[in-house]
């Protein structure tokens, strides 16, 4: 699995990286139902890029799209922030967590189930309304997956980045997840 990263990435073995999966960027169809603001979506992904950069500008950040993320408006995003290391890949997010130093969304990713079963650190920053956080209960959409929640909570979530940076907190990988016996991972990878 390392191989495939490091054929498909350049990266090597000891490179530290995040994943930034995403999902929807732009302004939200129906003005703000879910996110404060109408361009949430796509401010919370400059602000995510900012702030890991801010706490740990020698990571990498691997950025998974999605299908209906709009690549235009991301390398816009990019080309203003070409001091930070990015890299689009579109490996499997799981494939991808198994040496990431965590994970993270704006928005709870279906993607946080398989990089959580993994013992893969998962983080949703976002700025839900109040409604919508009522609705969760003050938490992720899916809390069993989602090892950290902010939701306008930018310090909250610069001390867990200084935690990770310092080796507080560490991906547990699970037994078998750092081989590939059944070459899953180059399968996913593909």
């Amino acid at each position: 699995m390392l191989q495939v990263l490091q054929n498909t990435h350049k990266l090597d073995k000891n490179s530290d990286y995040c994943v930034l999966v995403l999902s929807h960027i732009g302004q939200e169809m129906k003005g703000a139902k879910i996110l404060k603001n109408k361009d949430s979506w796509t401010t919370l992904v400059e602000d995510i890029l900012d702030i890991i950069y801010s706490e740990n500008p020698n990571i990498i950040i691997l950025i998974k799209p999605h299908i209906i993320t709009d690549m235009v408006l991301l390398n816009k995003i990019l080309s203003k922030r070409t001091n930070i290391k990015t890299m689009i890949t579109y490996l499997h997010p799981a494939l991808l967590a198994v040496k990431a130093k965590f994970s993270i969304a704006s928005h709870y990713s279906t993607a946080f189930q398989s990089i959580y079963y993994i013992g893969g650190i998962t983080i949703e920053y976002t700025d839900q309304k109040e409604v919508y956080r009522k609705k969760l209960n003050y938490k992720s959409k899916r809390p069993e997956f989602t090892s950290y929640f902010f939701n306008d909570d930018e310090n909250g979530f610069r001390t867990l980045l200084r935690d990770i940076n310092n080796n507080k907190m560490k991906v547990k990988l699970k037994n078998g997840y750092d081989e590939d016996p059944t070459n899953l991972f180059n399968d996913l990878s593909n």
